[in-house]
């Protein structure tokens, strides 16, 4: 064997032995982008159909159209209350109205009045020749009093005051009256007083607390008569068995 001939076979026993490696190794690469993939895939199919069945629900704000709240507002110069805000005469539109006792009926009727569209505000817009802002109010046919306003010749301090709920013992006072939102049960005190002078509850808590005691009350009687009435049913049902299990007796 010359030594040329030696030289080819090594050769091509060398470029055999390249080729077998090259095909047994393992494409680990592609085999890492696939499982990439396919977990992908089953991420985006879990979370399609998690949404599906869980779909976000986006919660209403209140009070909503069809609920009726109640406030209680009034209106305090000097330490002397001004009467009630007269009783509006066309209210089948308003959202925000009062009956002339002192309490404002907050009862959305379209989603332009509901959720926070139901404030101060709004009432304010639909009543004619009242005012309420932050430095100052106008009472229809009693004036205008505000920052400016003096009590015996003595500074006076104006405010817009809330007590969240009737259970709340001291007031918030209020610094933009335009956007305040009313909350249920909620009272106002509108005032000028005199320096150093804490301003108090407006006398229509009383028609509140009876307000909120008649809605009280016509909700229990509503359940009631729901709870009561399989109970009756039950009742003689009852009954008309024990009678038809009587006449059996006797007849054997």
């Amino acid at each position: 064997m010359t030594r040329g001939s030696a030289s080819k076979k090594v050769a091509k026993a060398a470029a055999a032995g390249r080729t077998k490696k090259v095909r047994g190794e393992v494409p680990i690469g592609f085999y890492s982008l696939l499982t990439v993939v396919v977990i992908a895939g089953v991420a985006v199919v879990w979370y399609s159909r998690y949404e599906s069945q869980n779909p976000k629900v986006t919660p209403t704000v209140q009070p909503a159209v069809g609920t009726t709240w109640n406030a209680a507002i009034g209106f305090d110069v000097c330490g002397k209350s001004l009467p009630n805000l007269p009783a509006q005469s066309a209210t089948s539109n308003l959202g925000l109205y009062t009956t002339g006792n002192g309490v404002i009926t907050i009862a959305p009727k379209t989603a332009a009045q509901a959720g926070n569209a139901a404030t101060l505000g709004a009432f304010v817009a639909g009543y004619k020749g009242l005012s309420i802002t932050a430095t100052g109010f106008s009472y229809p046919g009693k004036g205008s009093y505000g920052s400016t306003t003096t009590c015996g010749g003595k500074p006076a301090v104006y405010g817009v005051y809330s007590w969240s709920s009737l259970l709340a013992t001291s007031p918030t006072k209020i610094v933009d009256p335009t956007n305040h939102k009313f909350s249920n049960d909620e009272l106002l005190t509108i005032a000028v007083l005199p320096k150093g002078t804490k301003p108090t509850k407006p006398a229509s808590e009383v028609a509140l607390i009876n307000q909120a005691a008649t809605n009280t009350t016509t909700t229990t009687a509503a359940g009631s008569a729901t709870t009561l009435a399989p109970t009756t049913s039950t009742t003689k049902a009852s009954t008309s068995t024990t009678k038809a299990s009587s006449k059996n007796s006797s007849a054997g």
